[in-house]
């Protein structure tokens, strides 16, 4: 399969930090708490390779578009329906990298309660998180990440989750796609893009992005804040055993 790194090192360091949470929050195996963080980080590892699974086939898919293209031009540019087929099919590809992205921070949040309020706040999901840090009653609050999830909130992740939100709940939110044959060359080209509404939410100053690089680009992004965070707790955890 192929790899994105920032995913792939997000498998490492949430293990990492699920054994740091047993040091320091527990203290000794055998109570059963740990098993909490053990599902956390292997849901959170899961989606990681969800992300992982779909960008290799979203790209998979569009090289196979395109070689059916070259194979059928005649008939391929008499052919709106082959489009359609084309461009939905991306972006139910698409749509499900978002989605395990939006998941994964709420799986971080997750880790994030269970960390610093123990076992009975281990789904507080990333809203919660956030609005923790900002809650200077919170001991969130007071802890080193506060700063790092309200500021990747406004940046990345909420933005992230309004699509997500207006996407499942409301309307498909769908980008620009095109055919172009070449006679020249006897080729021919798709092009699709991420919708607009969340390429002007998370790339203020781009107004098209090409999907494949936007799904890089979404993967990746959303990999390197959830290590971000992971490490951060990580570092600074101290004993305070539940």
């Amino acid at each position: 399969m192929n790899q994105l790194s920032e995913i792939q090192q997000l498998r490492d360091h949430a293990i990492s930090f699920g054994l740091a949470c047993v040091r320091t929050r527990i203290g000794h195996l055998g109570t059963g708490k740990e098993k909490i963080i053990f599902e956390i980080r292997d849901s959170l590892i899961y989606r990681a390779w969800a992300v992982n699974w779909h960008v290799k086939h979203l790209k998979d898919h569009h090289c196979a578009f395109e070689k059916e293209l070259q194979n059928r031009i005649p008939e391929a540019m008499n052919s709106p329906q082959l489009l359609f087929n084309h461009a939905h099919i991306l972006h139910y590809l698409f749509d499900d990298i978002v989605f395990n992205c939006a998941s994964m921070f709420d799986y971080i949040g997750n880790l994030v309660g269970l960390a610093y309020l123990g076992t009975t706040k281990s789904r507080l999901k990333w809203n919660g998180a956030v609005k923790s840090a900002h809650d200077k009653s919170n001991a969130i609050h007071l802890a080193p990440v506060s700063e790092k999830l309200i500021s990747i909130n406004r940046g990345w992740v909420d933005p992230l989750m309004s699509y997500r939100g207006d996407t499942i709940h409301h309307k498909i939110n769908l980008g620009k796609a095109t055919h172009t044959f070449d006679f020249a060359t006897d080729s021919a080209e798709l092009k699709v893009q991420i919708p607009p509404a969340l390429a002007k939410a998370i790339y203020k100053d781009e107004a098209e992005v090409n999907m494949l690089d936007g799904a890089d680009r979404i993967a990746e992004t959303s990999g390197k804040f959830c290590n971000e965070i992971l490490i951060g707790m990580e570092r600074t955890l101290e004993p305070n055993y539940w």
